[in-house]
């Protein structure tokens, strides 16, 4: 008998998603993670920031539909990095939106979009020097949205972990997406630390990898240094974190991780929630999110 999977991110809305909508308070929807397309949409009130779209514009559309969202509410995009399952539609969207799609500040120095994509550049990314951060937000929404970046490690140039921050009715909710990387750093988890949900890679087991259908050559490449983060490193970030969290006081703070880009080929559910269940016993509840599933906000009262 298969195991009953007790920490699935929820494909309906939640109560806690229903409320912040009402009232107008920072939310979220992940429209889909994975290999065959990444796209998470953050709300505010009557306003939305897309990160990634790895979606055709139309099957895009489709999605946040199907979130009971209107995609004229999007005021600005971004990625994440350059790989199709990130930004296959991403400059559709902003051409027939018209909005902004902001990247790396080399990446919108390159001829490389497509005439009518309204590419701006984000603030150089933050580093840290102990407690201090040295870098700039970027203002997406006047009074409402900033985000800043930080470098991830990733086989294409520029690629960048985001934290946004909202608000919204008083609330000020922040996010942080980390994705497509082969390490962690410092600057990851002083990014992270005072983060109200936490989008992390947790992409391959060790053991799935090697004795998976990859040939050596991608097998090397996942594994890498510029790859994706294993099971074993995701949780080793998430010691350090929790460890930060209780230095800088932040313990009283809530925190969710959301597990992103799960390989349906060298990882699956059953093995990564056995695997955080074993190994997790930080404050920080967490769930899963299925390849191409939507999810939204866990509830309040889901504990880890």
């Amino acid at each position: 008998m298969a195991r009953e999977l007790l920490h699935i991110g929820s494909e309906a809305p939640t109560m806690r998603y229903q409320e912040a909508r009402e009232k107008g308070e920072p939310t979220f929807v992940v429209l889909g993670t994975g290999s065959s397309g990444n796209a998470y949409v953050f709300v505010v009130g009557n306003a939305a920031i897309v990160i990634d779209n790895g979606f055709s514009y139309k099957k895009w559309g489709e999605k946040m539909a199907a979130a009971g969202l209107d995609p004229k509410m999007v005021k600005a995009a971004l990625i994440t990095h350059t790989h199709s399952d990130h930004m296959y539609g991403i400059e559709r969207l902003s051409r027939m939106l018209k909005v902004p799609l902001y990247v790396h500040p080399r990446l919108a120095e390159e001829p490389r979009w497509r005439k009518g994509t309204i590419v701006r550049a984000l603030a150089e990314p933050s580093t840290y020097e102990g407690r201090s951060c040295r870098g700039a937000k970027t203002v997406l929404i006047p009074g409402v949205c900033t985000v800043e970046s930080f470098s991830t490690s990733h086989d294409v140039p520029f690629s960048l972990g985001l934290t946004l921050s909202m608000k919204g009715s008083g609330v000020t909710k922040r996010f942080s997406v980390i994705t497509d990387t082969g390490i962690t750093t410092d600057a990851m988890v002083r990014a992270c630390r005072d983060t109200d949900a936490l989008f992390l890679e947790a992409n391959y087991d060790e053991g799935l990898l090697e004795i998976g259908p990859y040939d050596d050559k991608l097998k090397a490449r996942v594994a890498g240094d510029r790859g994706h983060l294993s099971i074993s490193q995701t949780l080793a970030f998430m010691h350090e974190l929790e460890a930060l969290r209780v230095d800088d006081s932040c313990m009283a703070q809530r925190q969710d991780i959301y597990f992103i880009h799960i390989s349906e080929r060298n990882n699956t559910l059953e093995c990564l929630e056995f695997r955080v269940d074993a190994s997790y016993k930080g404050s920080s509840a967490w769930r899963m999110c299925p390849h191409g599933a939507r999810v939204y906000p866990m509830e309040v009262q889901d504990a880890r």
